[in-house]
Order: C-alpha cells, then sequence, then structure tokens
C-alpha cells in the first residue's frame, strides 16, 4: 500500500461487441494508462448496459479501435465513427451519435435542467446515500482514499490546494448556506461521527500528529492570536463555554473522554513531557504568576471552587479520589519528602507571611502545584523567606 501510484488515464475509443447476436456499441473512454482495453468497463450508453445485464459480459468482446493524445481528438474520432447513419442501423447499441461527452455544452445544460428540479436533486441524493451506506461500497472507498492519501503527488495537489484563500472562502460559504437550510443537518452528522470508534481513532492520531508538528504549533499560535484581537471574540467563547458548561451530556462525555485518556500510557508521558516544558519555560512562568496575582482572576477562581464545592455529589467524589490517593504508599513518600523540604517554609505572597505552604496555597484559591509554580518565578510578589 505504500507503493500506491496514482493512476493515470488515457483517452480511448473501443468498439464492443455482442459474441452473440452481433450487435456492436462504439463508445469513447479514460481508462487507466497500464491497461488501456479495461476490459472492466464496457460502455455507459442504456443499450448497451441492458444488452450486458441480459447476456452477461463474458458474452461480449471489447477491442480498442484507437488511444488518442487528448480526450478532444477521443471525441472526434468517435463523433467520425458515430454518425447518424451509424446510430440508425440494426445492428447497434448506440442511441445518440458521438462526439457528445460529459465536457460538451448539450451534457452541461442538461444536467443544468435536471439540477434546477427538487425533487430531481433529492431522489438522487437518496440514491446516492444509499449507495454509499452499503458497507461493501463504503469499505471499497475507505480503502481507495487509504491508498491515494499516500500518493505523493495527490498529498502535493490537496497541498496545495488547502494554500488556495478563494478555495476556503468557497468552501466556508457552501457550509454555512448547506447549515442555514438545514440547521440540524450539522448536528446529526457530528452525533453520527462522535459514535464511529474508526472516525475518532483517526482524529485523534491527526490531533497527535498536528501536536508533535513545530510548525504547526507556530501556525496555530499566530491563528489564535489572531482571533483574540476580533471583536466580541473572547465573550463569544464565553458564551459557548458557558452553554457547553450547563449541558450535563456534554460534560458526561468530556469526564468520560479525560477518564479514557488518564488511563492511556501515551497520553500520560505526552502530558509529563509537556509540563516539564512548560516549567522550564520563563515565558509560561511569568504569564502564570501574573494572571494568578490578578484580584479579578483570584475572585473567579474562589467563586468556582465554593461552587464546586457546594455540590454534594462533586464534593463526595472530590473526597473519595483524595481518600484513594492519600492512602497509597507513593503519596504518603511524596507527602513527607515535601513536608521536611520546601512545603515547611515560611512563604511571603503579596505582603502576607505565612508559616506553610500549604497555609499560602489555601488563602490564595490555588494548587500547592501551582504555588510550587509561582515559587520557582523568585518574584518579590511571591517568594521564600527564612
Amino acid at each position: 500500500m505504500a507503493g500506491y501510484i496514482m493512476t493515470h488515464k488515457v483517452p480511448t475509443v473501443y468498439m464492443v461487441t455482442n459474441l452473440i447476436n452481433g450487435k456492436v456499441y462504439v463508445g469513447k473512454h479514460m481508462a487507466p494508462e497500464h491497461d488501456p482495453l479495461d476490459v472492466s468497463y464496457l460502455g455507459s450508453g442504456i443499450g448497451i448496459r441492458r444488452a450486458v445485464d441480459k447476456h452477461g459480459a463474458h458474452n461480449f468482446k471489447k477491442e480498442l479501435i484507437a488511444i488518442c493524445d487528448t480526450e478532444e481528438q477521443a471525441y472526434e474520432l468517435e463523433a467520425q465513427i458515430v454518425t447518424d447513419e451509424f446510430v440508425a442501423r440494426p445492428d447497434t447499441y448506440n442511441g445518440v451519435s458521438g462526439g457528445v461527452g460529459l465536457t460538451s455544452e448539450f451534457v452541461k445544460q442538461d444536467l443544468k435542467r435536471r439540477y434546477s428540479c427538487k425533487e430531481y436533486r433529492e431522489r438522487h441524493a437518496e440514491i446516492m446515500r444509499n449507495i454509499s451506506s452499503r458497507p461493501d461500497v463504503a469499505a471499497k472507498r475507505n480503502t481507495a482514499m487509504a491508498a491515494l492519501r499516500l500518493d505523493p503527488a495527490y498529498q502535493a495537489k490537496m497541498a496545495e490546494a488547502y494554500k488556495c484563500p478563494e478555495r476556503s472562502r468557497k468552501l466556508s460559504e457552501a457550509a454555512k448556506e448547506r447549515h442555514r437550510l438545514n440547521p440540524t443537518m450539522a448536528k446529526e452528522i457530528a452525533a453520527k461521527r462522535s459514535k464511529n470508534e474508526s472516525w475518532r481513532a483517526n482524529v485523534a492520531a491527526s490531533n497527535r500528529r498536528q501536536a508533535m508538528d513545530p510548525a504547526w504549533k507556530e501556525s496555530h499560535a499566530k491563528g489564535q492570536a489572531e482571533k483574540s484581537k476580533k471583536p466580541g471574540w473572547k465573550e463569544a467563547i464565553s458564551r459557548a463555554a458557558a452553554s457547553r458548561s450547563n449541558n450535563e451530556q456534554w460534560r458526561e462525555a468530556v469526564r468520560a473522554a479525560g477518564a479514557a485518556r488518564a488511563q492511556n500510557p501515551e497520553f500520560k508521558d505526552m502530558m509529563t513531557e509537556r509540563n516539564k516544558a512548560m516549567a522550564a519555560d520563563p515565558k509560561w512562568l511569568e504569564a502564570l504568576r501574573l494572571s494568578h496575582s490578578d484580584p479579578e482572576y483570584r475572585a473567579k477562581t474562589s467563586e468556582r471552587v465554593k461552587a464546586q464545592w457546594a455540590d454534594p455529589e462533586y464534593k463526595a467524589a472530590r473526597l473519595a479520589k483524595m481518600q484513594e490517593k492519600r492512602s497509597s504508599p507513593e503519596f504518603a513518600k511524596k507527602h513527607r519528602e515535601a513536608a521536611s523540604s520546601a512545603n515547611s517554609k515560611a512563604v511571603l505572597a503579596h505582603g502576607k507571611r505565612y508559616n506553610r505552604m500549604q497555609d499560602a496555597a489555601a488563602d490564595l484559591g490555588i494548587s500547592m502545584y501551582k504555588l510550587r509554580q509561582l515559587l520557582q518565578t523568585s518574584s518579590a510578589d511571591v517568594r521564600f523567606v527564612d
């Protein structure tokens, strides 16, 4: 699969002969370059398709008339052979004269006329949905797309396409129009995808690859910085977060996802490395110090924590988790080591002295971990004292 190469097409003109009654069909076909004859394709005309269904493909012989340099040349040659007189003959399956392909103005206008009819569009969409939902069709499509994504030519083509601002604008406008016409469609699609284990695994793998890509992280950071400058962006994010937080189904899904990630060794290793990198970053530590010294932030954090602990279920769950953690030998060992070293030192935080780090953390409304991060900055606002 890794050596897959995109198949190139060549324009051909061919003739199919019915070995039972001698009737013929002449057509034009874009065949694979490595197999111009392509006996798997016998024609798209109504007459030849019905004949194949009736007699079976094994009773037909396909021959190449010519391999052309361009598709236009193939249409011209087909037009020279499949004339009105040829179509009128009783021994042919052709229903119209040649030279009329999907690129012609005639067929374009015909398709435009068909799709202008709402009933036709709905009927065609229903047929395509039924075909796409078949397991065999879905398996073939997934296999073909997986192979195609490994093709360097396809990757280069898609990378170039994604750089086009006009393409992004058109896709965005089309998506907005679809959502306007059918507001529930996006939610239905999202719900269906969320239940697809394969889709979720692919998304998770893609997110992990992006998270490890320095170029993507830099681009993402720039994009977020630009968004944050737009008027009303922060307010919109806050409203969306508040709306999600009131959705019990969403909260349950987040809790389940968090529990699953917590059991994933790969995720644990990634978070450990990330935390180490952040703890060693002076800019991050300074930003942390400034955020926790903000009175408004501290007030909001205190209110949020009080509201959480006012919930009996939350309080019971947290106490049970804390008790389980404290009963482990590892926790007892770490606690003894911490109490005998830095945790037993006095702390000066925003002009107030605390004999223990634990007292300072409780009064500031932050965790011991965050307090240690602040102390590592050696700031005058939060520091150890003798």
